[in-house]
């Protein structure tokens, strides 16, 4: 159990300075059929990912 505390625990002091991630916001296209407005979306951080990882894990 401490090893799974302490995979989680480690991530405290990089979370606290992340950025979490990008969003991306569709600004080319005008909303018609040729140009559909596309749905905004996060590019995630490196720091994110490895989080959510370390929780599927456990």
């Amino acid at each position: 159990m401490k090893s799974k505390f302490k995979d989680l625990t480690r991530f405290i002091p990089v979370i606290k300075d992340d950025s979490f991630g990008k969003w991306i916001a569709d600004h080319d296209n005008d909303g018609t059929s040729e140009h559909p407005i596309q749905f905004p979306f996060v590019i995630y951080s490196k720091c994110v990912l490895e989080l959510e990882e370390a929780i599927y894990k456990i």
